[in-house]
């Protein structure tokens, strides 16, 4: 019988639920077993079900799945699924159990997609002990560091690009909702405004860009040489120390379980260790100046280091003042790839320092819901006319 003929009669496979004891172990089996396996059998079966039939011949001999068996037996099964297969030789039994075992050992994961598939399952709180790696294997695995290559672009994301004049609609104490999402124009370090904004709300994920403390808009100047005036920015308040940011940081924690917070080693005073970071490279293939060639955002969670590439050339340079509006602005192509990687579709996702919105923008490009608090009137209306021009729809005032 040649192969082919072989797949054809395996294509009417029945699954047959045979007496466990019924079943006969080939005295052949070239497969070794130790308990740590065995155990390692049992508790995906615990979790999972039992969704791998056992294959046996037409006289009930193991062909393939001792492991499985000895794993049921031990959990009490009385019965078992099997496929029977009848077609096979004596000499095609022998190789299909070696080939059964050995084609699954031929090729390797791969790395990086394994760390970004087992770290979804630790944000889910997931036990990652069934998936059958030890601890110094999962060790390995997450913390090597991870680039998140998004296509390299020399000019600005065209959602990047913002009109500075905006009419103002929204005021002080307001919450405007914006489909989905809600944006408070209020002070991000009193408790009320929290209260106000998160009434009920479970909030999944916090991403936020607080001021460093680093007085980023003075002397007229914003980075290097040739950087834009900064008349053409407005002063950030609060970052003139590291107060405000700690502040707030103490109400996200009581609102947030998962925190990631942009300018994390501005903030090593009041911010708890971490093996988290994310580091975002804005620059690639440049010749070097005065600039920061990336950011760090600190994780209060479990996950490897991630980098993501994304050129950021609107540098505040002269000529390019059209295309930002906050001196602290992100990509949104690099946020929507941060939420989409630590959260899921629908989930609800704070940023208490909003600044031209672009998290609330990569909110509703990614399916989620953005609750957002800004300071300033001017920015809130910037946020406002973004998501507007965006979706075509009109934001209404929700609260006063």
């Amino acid at each position: 019988m040649g192969w082919w003929e072989i797949k054809k009669a395996g294509g009417n496979m029945k699954i047959e639920k045979i007496d466990i004891d019924k079943i006969i172990e080939y005295s052949g089996n070239v497969k070794e077993h130790p308990e740590w396996q065995i155990e390692q059998i049992k508790n995906s079966i615990k979790e999972f079900g039992f969704n791998d039939p056992i294959a046996i011949d037409e006289n009930g001999i193991i062909i393939e799945g001792h492991g499985r068996l000895i794993a049921l037996k031990e959990l009490g099964y009385k019965e078992v699924e099997c496929i029977r297969l009848e077609h096979l030789t004596e000499e095609q039994k022998v190789a299909y159990a070696i080939v059964h075992n050995k084609l699954t050992m031929n090729t390797d994961f791969d790395i990086e997609m394994l760390k970004y598939e087992i770290n979804k399952l630790e944000l889910a709180d997931f036990d990652l002990d069934i998936l059958g790696f030890d601890e110094v294997e999962l060790e390995e695995i997450l913390f090597e560091d991870i680039e998140n290559d998004t296509e390299d672009t020399e000019m600005i994301d065209k959602k990047d690009e913002i009109d500075e004049d905006v009419e103002i609609k929204i005021k002080k104490g307001q919450i405007w909702k914006l489909g989905n999402h809600y944006l408070m124009c209020g002070d991000s370090t009193k408790k009320d405004n929290f209260e106000k904004l998160l009434k009920d709300i479970d909030i999944n994920l916090c991403l936020t860009d607080p001021p460093y403390g680093i007085n980023i808009v003075k002397n007229g100047k914003i980075g290097a040489e040739n950087a834009a005036k900064t008349t053409e920015y407005k002063k950030v308040k609060g970052d003139e120390t590291t107060e405000t940011a700690q502040k707030s940081f103490e109400l996200i924690k009581q609102y947030s379980e998962k925190v990631i917070l942009f300018g994390g080693n501005y903030f090593t005073a009041f911010l708890p260790f971490s093996d988290g970071w994310i580091v975002w490279d804005k620059r690639k293939d440049m010749n070097s100046n005065n600039f920061a060639d990336g950011e760090l955002a600190w994780c209060n969670f479990h996950t490897p280091v991630r980098i993501y590439k994304q050129l950021w050339n609107g540098m505040i340079r002269e000529g390019e003042r059209g295309k930002r509006v906050h001196p602290t602005q992100k990509p949104i192509r690099m946020l929507g790839e941060i939420l989409q990687d630590f959260s899921k579709e629908n989930d609800n996702i704070l940023d208490v320092f909003g600044g031209s919105g672009s998290t609330l923008i990569a909110c509703e490009e990614t399916g989620r819901n953005c609750y957002m608090i800004e300071y300033e009137e001017h920015y809130c209306n910037v946020i406002l006319k973004r998501w507007e021009d965006l979706t075509g729809e009109q934001g209404i005032l929700y609260k006063k």
